[in-house]
């Protein structure tokens, strides 16, 4: 606390996990910086804690250890820890792993404003073609429903039908998007897929199944790739719908 305080930091402290908590419940700080080893709660059980939340999830956590095992380091890391220093640590150690995360969360709150002024730019367009289909029809079969016949009816409500479809798929885009450009991330931990023709086959055949898939012609190495199933699903689809 004193180093950084010298150093024009504002430094909130807290004796143990537990009392952490509590202040994170009045004031979210840029950074977190914690022991292992804390009595009440320790600090893989206030990492795991303040990455379930929603509102403090995104704070970067510096863990101070006196373990040198790699399995209690990479530990930290998996439950959410950006960084550790090992104890008895120098002070510009600590202060350079301070001002690296710092700097880093500037550069995440930036793309993450880009983020939403990029969204706010392209969701009115995206979105403004197939709502105009939707009220233009459901106008349509207002103002004139008693001079429609059934099959009109009928084709009136496809046609809305599909552009609510429409609709959805833009949606579910741009959160597919900005989940990527924050994470910036196609590569889950311990996540490894095998394809090879057969399977991107399946694949496309299932998430095509009502449109023809005849002409799509796959010829796929057969590898082992670091990737989630949901995320080459979108990749396979994406590729061939804009075909």
């Amino acid at each position: 606390s004193e180093l950084l305080e010298a150093e024009g930091y504002n430094v909130e402290t807290a004796n143990n996990g537990a009392e952490a908590l509590q202040k994170l419940n009045n004031y979210l700080p840029d950074l977190v910086i914690s022991d292992i080893m804390m009595p009440i709660i320790d600090g893989y059980e206030l990492v795991k804690r303040i990455q379930e939340s929603q509102i403090t999830s995104s704070i970067p956590i510096i863990l101070l250890t006196a373990r040198v095992e790699s399995r209690d380091l990479r530990k930290g890391m998996q439950i959410g820890a950006d960084d550790y220093l090992t104890k008895p640590f120098k002070a510009q150690d600590l202060l350079e792993a301070v001002e690296t995360r710092l700097n880093k969360q500037q550069v995440y709150n930036k793309k993450f404003e880009d983020l939403k002024k990029h969204v706010a730019t392209y969701i009115p367009h995206e979105l403004r073609t197939p709502l105009v289909s939707i009220l233009g029809f459901a106008d349509l079969l207002i103002s004139n429903l008693d001079d429609l016949t059934k099959n009109e009816i009928k084709e009136m409500a496809e046609k809305v039908r599909n552009s609510g479809l429409r609709l959805y798929e833009r949606i579910e885009k741009f959160l597919y998007y900005t989940d990527l450009e924050l994470r910036k991330s196609l590569s889950p931990e311990n996540n490894v897929l095998e394809i090879d023709n057969e399977y991107i086959e399946e694949q496309l055949h299932a998430r095509f199944k009502n449109r023809d898939t005849s002409r799509i012609d796959v010829k796929i190495k057969k590898a082992k790739i670091n990737i989630s199933e949901e995320y080459l699903v979108r990749i396979l689809y994406e590729l061939v719908d804009n075909s």
